[in-house]
């Protein structure tokens, strides 16, 4: 780049557009970064949270189960058949078992079922009565409702939980986690995801008496003791990232190339700029057509802002290039302003897309 010497007035122009391209960029990127690392963090106090939500019953409780059957319970969760992020579910196959002595007479195959879930099918593969000792084990199929967080998406990391629930409460039935056995198919995986950890523990459910005509003599509500299953899932790539992005990407370099001519060449391409606009804004309904509408604002909508930022301001900065052409009749000075701000552009805009993935992507 030829040295050109700058009067007092051209040092100031060029040091305002520089320090306001590089700030605005910097406090956009910084507070958008910041919002998505604390996503990540809150994801995991919630895995931590779920855990230990209500596993210990009171004392009213203990006296109410005391002669209630008690059942060691385990999952063993198969294969994840779907995810579907858009229609708030997923559908699951998993194993579960019943051990449990005495009450010969109890036959768990209709009586437990998922919380927020639809059981498509249960299919008996087990079962031994000998003695006084107890064993059924099912395999389940299932359809389960969850409310995707989409502040990370489409890079985000998704908790699923299973809570197994006996249809009847502790007065009659108690289930104990079997976290010994339980456990997930190591080699379990959706279409983009993979499993990053899991865990059982034992969830207590409590709910009004009054709820579905129920009775419960413990005052006022009744406890049901349930199983949780739960497993993180985290994306294996990102292809789907890609996907959402991957117009945006192109408009964005046509906007820099088009800034790159007009401070290189001396040509003005800002009739070039409605196009690309047009183009940065349809990126938007790609990622949008596979989340819910009750989408929450993060990644997506932070990238497309960015895209929509880059366009704006190679815009801006071709009409003052163009200005100090034909105002001031500055060739020498427009392309050497156009030049210094071209590349603080393309060195922000590719921070951008950078940083802003990172900040939401699940390590």
């Amino acid at each position: 780049m030829k040295r050109y010497k700058l009067t007092s007035q051209q040092r100031k122009m060029l040091l305002f557009w520089f320090c306001f391209v590089s700030f605005a960029a910097a406090a956009f990127i910084t507070s958008a970064s910041v919002y998505l690392i604390a996503d990540k963090k809150n994801e995991q106090l919630s895995w931590d949270y779920y855990f230990t939500e209500a596993d210990t019953y009171t004392e009213a409780e203990i006296a109410a189960s005391a002669n209630a059957a008690k059942l060691t319970t385990g999952t063993y969760v198969e294969r994840l058949d779907s995810v579907d992020i858009k229609n708030s579910k997923y559908a699951v196959t998993f194993k579960c078992w019943f051990n449990w002595s005495g009450f010969d007479d109890l036959d768990m195959e209709h009586r437990f079922e998922l919380y927020e879930g639809t059981i498509k099918n249960i299919v008996k593969k087990d079962e031994h009565r000998e003695n006084g000792n107890n064993y059924q084990l099912f395999e389940v199929t299932a359809d389960v409702s969850k409310e995707f967080g989409t502040k990370r998406f489409p890079l985000g990391s998704y908790q699923l939980r299973l809570y197994l629930k006996p249809l009847d409460n502790i007065e009659h039935i108690v289930l104990i986690p079997d976290k010994e056995n339980s456990g997930i198919n190591p080699k379990l995986n959706a279409a983009g995801f993979s499993l990053d950890r899991s865990g059982t523990a034992l969830f207590i459910h409590r709910r009004s008496a009054n709820t579905e005509g129920a009775y419960y003599k413990g005052g006022g509500t009744e406890s049901y003791s349930e199983v949780l299953t739960a497993m993180e899932l985290k994306r294996n790539s990102i292809g789907l990232y890609l996907k959402c992005i991957i117009a945006l990407i192109g408009t964005g370099i046509w906007a820099l190339i088009t800034l790159y001519i007009c401070a290189h060449h001396q040509t003005d391409s800002l009739g070039m700029m409605p196009a690309i606009l047009i183009g940065t804004v349809t990126n938007l309904m790609i990622g949008a057509n596979l989340v819910p509408d009750a989408l929450h604002t993060g990644l997506l909508e932070f990238i497309n802002v960015w895209g929509i930022y880059t366009v704006l301001i190679a815009t801006v900065l071709i009409v003052v290039i163009n200005r100090i052409r034909s105002k001031y009749n500055e060739s020498g000075f427009a392309e050497f302003f156009g030049k210094i701000l071209f590349y603080t552009v393309l060195i922000t805009t590719v921070l951008g897309h950078i940083i802003l993935p990172l900040s939401a992507f699940q390590f």
